[in-house]
């Protein structure tokens, strides 16, 4: 994983300065988790989060290649148990946040001269760095919130049935990604969707044999530089 994410990391600023094509890029997140496991999410509600960072464009025929250097965040809403029984429940709003690389193959449709339409797909790798959990709930009678740093080394002291298992996530995430969007001269406007294939948690929920795995929609802006910056 560290030897594609620098080589990624490398070939796509080299080849972006070379070409003179870096740009900018950033946007909002609709994120999620999906559990595959036999371990059960018994609500999951979207979190809104963001992304931004550097971009290139490479064009060649009606394709390009597009690189892109973010900070991402990732995450969602999970409800464990029923607030209003007496039962114990949780609340947690967990948000890591990764440095993430997508590398995708776009085709690009020309609409006149200088507007199109593209699509595309392709690999990312991201790596964990930050984030937080938002934790309230109730455990037996007793209420409790706190808010935890996530961690990527191992479980923080949180225990599972206080929302543990979404302070603690794997370092390295990895997946595919997919795009679509409408691009001008320098600018490009669409979205992105990328679903994990890693598993996410480090610890699971009582009782359960939990593989959760982030997936993420992704609505983008990015202006890319240079004179040759035009989709072929």
């Amino acid at each position: 994983m560290k030897i594609f994410l620098s080589i990624a990391l490398v070939f796509a600023l080299s080849a972006a300065d070379a070409q003179q094509l870096i740009g900018v890029r950033g946007g909002v997140n609709v994120n999620n988790i999906m559990n595959t496991g036999e371990g059960e999410v018994e609500s999951s509600s979207s979190l809104q989060s963001y992304h931004v960072g550097l971009m290139a464009n490479i064009p060649f025929f009606i394709f390009s290649f597009q690189p892109s250097v973010m900070v991402t965040g990732k995450g969602a809403r999970i409800t464990h148990g029923n607030e209003s029984g007496t039962e114990d429940y949780f609340i947690a709003e967990t948000s890591p946040v990764y440095v993430e690389i997508p590398l995708t193959f776009n085709v690009n449709l020309r609409i006149g001269e200088a507007a199109g339409m593209y699509f595309g797909a392709g690999p990312y790798a991201a790596v964990g760095f930050a984030g937080t959990n938002r934790v309230y709930g109730r455990q037996e009678g007793q209420i409790f919130a706190h808010i935890d740093k996530i961690s990527f080394d191992g479980a923080n002291g949180t225990p599972p049935e206080q929302g543990g298992a979404y302070s603690s996530f794997n370092r390295y995430d990895y997946g595919a990604t997919f795009n679509a969007g409408l691009f001008l001269t320098h600018l490009h406007v669409g979205l992105f969707y990328d679903q994990g294939i890693s598993s996410a948690n480090r610890i699971s929920n009582p009782g359960q044999n939990d593989n959760m795995k982030f997936g993420t929609l992704g609505f983008s802006a990015g202006f890319v530089f240079g004179a040759g910056n035009t989709q072929e």
